[in-house]
């Protein structure tokens, strides 16, 4: 409720609607390159009025877990930063707004805790996201 005992818009109070995914890439060493694709819905993010148009203020980050989501995958925690692919500039109504990162994975299964957040309207949404990253070097 606002400060006049009326209730809130319900998209006032929605997490910003994405997708999540992981490709996988052999590299020469016993890793697997995995590339994490996230699509998040114009529509369910704010935009922030500039001169040139709506933009919107996005920030895509992620825990790599363990199998079990309980534990850090590596010692180091594996939190990942996302970068806005180049086309979110010109993203029109109900076109996705798409962000991308990498890492470099031992083979096993793993979780991907990843965060949306719109900074305009301080929403955030989470999911967690398994995935398991395959061992390129065994032959089959």
């Amino acid at each position: 409720m606002d400060a006049s005992g009326r209730g809130q818009h319900p998209a006032v109070l929605r997490s910003p609607s994405f997708r999540a995914r992981a490709d996988f890439f052999k590299t020469t060493g016993r890793e697997t390159q995995t590339l994490f694709n996230v699509a998040i819905r114009s529509t369910s993010v704010t935009f922030r009025e500039t001169p040139k148009g709506g933009k919107p203020l996005i920030r895509v980050f992620a825990r790599l877990l363990d199998s079990t989501a309980t534990a850090p995958a590596t010692p180091a925690g594996a939190e990942i930063e996302f970068a806005p692919a180049p086309g979110n500039e010109t993203v029109g109504l109900d076109d996705d707004l798409i962000f991308q990162a990498h890492a470099r994975l031992p083979p096993g299964s793993y979780v991907a805790r990843i965060t949306v957040l719109d900074e305009v309207s301080g929403r955030t949404g989470n999911s967690d996201t398994p995935f398991t990253a395959p061992d390129f070097t065994t032959p089959g």
